[in-house]
């Protein structure tokens, strides 16, 4: 799901892109052993997404996650 949702971001795609990232948000999420670089790479491209709509809360939330994803697994 993300490198489908990388491959239409790199579109322009941004609708789409954002479905499959919160799909594969959804996925990562469920697992009991999380990834951190996979959940970490999600958040961020969410964030982009976000961003790049405006909605720059939402952008702030998404990396605010996605920093404590990584300071938690890396410190």
């Amino acid at each position: 799901l993300h490198a489908l949702g990388k491959c239409y971001l790199s579109q322009n795609k941004d609708t789409e892109a954002e479905a499959l990232y919160s799909k594969a948000l959804d996925s990562i999420d469920s697992l009991s052993s999380k990834n951190p670089n996979d959940l970490a790479a999600t958040l961020y491209s969410l964030a982009s997404i976000a961003e790049r709509k405006g909605r720059y809360k939402d952008a702030e939330g998404y990396l605010k996650r996605s920093i404590s994803v990584m300071e938690a697994s890396y410190g």
